[in-house]
């Protein structure tokens, strides 16, 4: 699997697309990072079926080779290219993750070994109908291997701490009730430093003030070159030719603005953030700028029209992915079940709401943090009129 070209192009595409300019080593790839997951998705399946006796090592193969697939669909720069050709094109990693799968030598190769790609592609995206939810959970869920690798990993490579959490404790405390997944009481402590973990990730490296003035400017080439990626998006065979540098020999073709402000990027001549406010609670307007791209798209061009200049000028930038992981069904996390034992080894299962999670609870969501970025030659006349636009 590893050897195949699908699997050998997650090489050539950078884990964070615009970290780089910010904490020069992290150069990683979603190669490594795929490889990280597989391993902890294998821990995970030896604990859990060690404690549940539901599957043996046949199984744990299969959680270990979905784990290893599961980035297979990320477009290059990752969720930039999501994020512009969803808007337009519907795009999905996800459902591309299931075609190169299902429809390329991925395929032959999984069938050859006795897998059933379908099958492999279900659990890969946490949908699978065969093992218990509790697998789905474990891979796509609230508390999942993903995060934990890539926080982890994305923390070594940036040189910072942030990210750091007891990863060994964590996936050991994991339990079962039924079909759910479950965690040891004693593991709270645990829980709530992978939680801190995330969220002082996503502030200090993620949405690291200067790494998103690189990547608002990279996803706006990337829609400005939408046309000439359609044919990529629509035809897997095609998409799989596609990485980085790929993506930005084509928008370097593209020519005009595109080019140019991957030019920019490339030699750190970046936008300047004239507006932070980190919101702490949500108002109508708050609400619609992070969901609707539409009315970030209007309120940019109602600043650029106040302020005198280009509406290419302007970038509104705020955050499109939860603080904390969604479950597999796409919800937000509600609740935990926790597992005390007492003295004598009696065993309790209790549901235990998030909001009884003071930590937990207080970093569920979003992180509601808008930045308004302008470019150097607009740049004060942008911060003349942003503040009055957006603190209305």
């Amino acid at each position: 699997m590893i050897d195949t070209p699908v699997f050998q192009r997650l090489r050539h595409i950078k884990q964070l697309a615009g970290v780089s300019l910010t904490y020069p080593g992290a150069q990683h790839t979603r190669f490594e990072h795929s490889l990280g997951v597989m391993h902890l998705a294998g821990l995970a399946a030896f604990v859990l079926g060690s404690k549940t006796a539901r599957f043996g090592d046949e199984t744990i193969q299969l959680i270990r080779l979905a784990a290893l697939c599961h980035d297979l669909g990320h477009g290059p720069y990752s969720h930039l290219f999501e994020e512009a050709m969803g808007l337009r094109y519907g795009f999905n990693h996800q459902r591309m993750t299931r075609e190169l799968i299902t429809k390329t030598e991925v395929s032959d190769v999984l069938a050859k070994n006795g897998y059933e790609p379908s099958e492999v592609a279900d659990l890969s995206t946490g949908r699978s109908t065969k093992l218990p939810a509790f697998v789905n959970e474990m891979l796509a869920g609230s508390v999942n291997v993903d995060t934990m690798d890539y926080l982890l990993r994305d923390s070594h490579h940036a040189g910072v701490e942030y990210g750091k959490f007891d990863v060994q404790r964590l996936i050991y405390s994991f339990e079962v009730l039924g079909d759910r997944l479950a965690l040891d009481r004693a593991a709270l402590y645990t829980l709530e430093a992978y939680a801190i973990s995330r969220y002082e990730m996503f502030k200090a490296v993620y949405f690291h003030r200067t790494v998103r003035a690189a990547e608002s400017m990279l996803l706006r080439a990337i829609e400005l070159t939408g046309p000439s990626l359609k044919r990529y998006v629509e035809d897997v065979n095609e998409y799989k030719t596609l990485d980085d540098s790929m993506l930005l020999s084509l928008i370097m073709m593209q020519g005009g603005l595109a080019r140019k402000l991957v030019q920019d990027v490339l030699q750190r001549r970046l936008v300047k953030c004239v507006f932070e406010k980190l919101y702490h609670k949500r108002d109508d307007l708050v609400e619609r700028l992070f969901t609707q791209r539409s009315v970030r798209t209007a309120v940019e061009a109602e600043i650029a029209a106040k302020a005198g200049v280009e509406p290419t000028s302007v970038y509104l930038d705020v955050p499109t992915t939860p603080s904390l992981p969604y479950t597999p069904d796409q919800r937000q996390l509600e609740g935990i079940v926790i597992v005390s034992t007492s003295g004598d080894g009696t065993r309790r299962y209790e549901y235990t709401p998030v909001q009884e999670l003071p930590i937990i609870s207080s970093l569920a969501g979003h992180i509601y943090m808008l930045r308004v970025y302008a470019t150097q030659e607009s740049r004060e006349r942008v911060a003349r009129v942003v503040e009055e636009i957006l603190r209305r």
